[in-house]
């Protein structure tokens, strides 16, 4: 493996709390990853932790997102339908679920708010918009793509080069998004976790470098020499 990284969709103005979160619970499982990904469709879970229950007490989340319409068209694929209504604000609705309003803020952020103390549902939008792009991204640079649902609620996206790139992400109940390059030497491991960070409109958070990314490090410094 080259490097791991966390991206988180929300915006750091006001999540800093999430991404603290975020951060604490990669870096407790990161060494227990590649075992947990063989299990996971069978009976093993990634643990979110007080990530998830810290949000049963908000109401509203926000995100930081290239479109307003990429959150609507995430919501419909997971059977909402959506009204719009003054403004522009979106109302989304569905039989099992709370009514979610979208809106964007002046700086082109995405609010998503529900009248519920409960704001899983919007977090579930959040994870599906998190996929959608990042499953888009990887097609539009010529990647050979595949997603699946885990029976817990996580999604995975597997991407992979005809020159052996490989890269999974897993996106979390909540929307976080932990990206795993494999295969790639030196800076390309980078250059491929910021564009999936510009694609969703995320930031990255955290970043751990493993082997191939030190060893290419150390060949061009040969090469220099």
């Amino acid at each position: 493996m080259s490097t791991t990284a966390v991206i988180t969709p929300y915006d750091p103005e006001t999540e800093d709390f999430r991404n603290d979160l975020a951060i604490k619970e990669e870096m407790a499982v990161s060494q227990f990853r590649e075992e947990m990904r063989k299990n996971r469709l069978k009976s093993t879970k990634l643990p979110i932790g007080g990530c998830a229950r810290m949000d049963l007490k908000r109401t509203s989340i926000t995100i930081n997102t290239p479109s307003i319409d990429f959150v609507r068209r995430a919501a419909e694929g997971i059977g909402y339908t959506a009204r719009v209504i003054d403004s522009g604000n979106i109302v989304l609705s569905r039989k099992d679920g709370p009514l979610i309003d979208i809106s964007q803020t002046k700086t082109g952020k995405v609010t998503l708010s529900t009248r519920k103390p409960d704001i899983t549902p919007a977090r579930n939008i959040v994870r599906e918009h998190m996929a959608m792009l990042i499953y888009g991204y990887q097609k539009s640079i010529g990647m050979d793509v595949e997603a699946r649902r885990t029976q817990f609620g996580e999604i995975t996206v597997e991407a992979q080069s005809k020159n052996q790139k490989k890269v999974i992400t897993d996106i979390r109940e909540d929307g976080v998004a932990v990206v795993d390059v494999s295969g790639v030497k030196g800076k390309g491991c980078q250059e491929i976790i910021t564009g999936i960070a510009i694609a969703v409109g995320g930031k990255q958070i955290d970043t751990r470098l493993k082997s191939e990314y030190f060893l290419a490090t150390e060949e061009e410094r040969r090469i220099n020499v």
